[in-house]
């Protein structure tokens, strides 16, 4: 379920073309995963690149911003700085971390910022 605070972003995102799938908690961690399908991201790491699947952390605080995005497959590990294992990840679903945290959430909280940002990390990866 998503948070009510993160409706509207969720929302926004969808707009976009992001297809939610399905929302997980992950015992000990203090957000809700949105995990979305048909993202299409573009930089330099994965050039017009359409990521399977992404989940986007979703904070129970509502002014934390996402700390960064999990992909399926793998995409990044062990070539790219600060990618770990996710605790996502399930024996038929191996998922990645992308430590990328969104700076300056505060001043534009929306869809359009995620968006941004995951772009700005594929391309500065």
């Amino acid at each position: 379920m998503i948070p009510a605070h993160w409706q509207s972003i969720v929302d926004g995102l969808k707009a976009r073309g992001w297809r939610l799938e399905t929302t997980r908690r992950v015992e000990g961690h203090p957000f809700t995963f949105a995990v979305f399908s048909g993202i299409s991201a573009f930089g330099t790491s994965f050039p017009d690149k359409v990521i399977p699947k992404m989940a986007l952390p979703l904070p129970d605080d509502p002014q934390n911003p996402p700390p960064g995005f999990h992909m399926h497959p793998r995409l990044g590990l062990g070539v790219v700085a600060n990618t770990s294992e996710s605790p996502l990840s399930l024996p038929d679903e191996p998922w990645v971390y992308w430590s990328r945290p969104l700076g300056n959430w505060a001043s534009q909280p929306d869809a359009a910022r995620i968006i941004s940002h995951l772009n700005s990390a594929l391309r500065d990866a």
